[in-house]
């Protein structure tokens, strides 16, 4: 989700494979991990858009749902780091 929303802020085009290529810790096996995109579009939690330079390349983009809900965990997790220092 981070690795998502740091690509759109840079306003990346980066495709599904370069996202894959991205992940450091953990990453699942290629098909893996296509079958986990197709999940989350399902879903709502990602969208899948075509590239403008490259017809083929399909990017990958937070929802604004994802977007909103990792905007409060964001908020949420400074709340209490700020009580605990407080």
């Amino acid at each position: 989700m981070f690795i998502l929303e740091q690509l759109e802020e840079q306003n990346s085009s980066k495709g599904i494979d370069d996202t894959w290529l991205l992940i450091e810790h953990n990453r699942p096996q290629k098909g893996t991990f296509s079958l986990y995109v197709n999940e989350l579009q399902t879903e709502g939690v990602i969208d899948i858009i075509r590239s403008k330079q490259k017809r083929s390349k399909k990017i990958l983009r937070l929802s604004k749902v994802s977007k909103n809900a990792l905007i409060s965990v964001r908020e949420q997790f400074i709340d209490g780091v700020l009580k605990i220092h407080s």
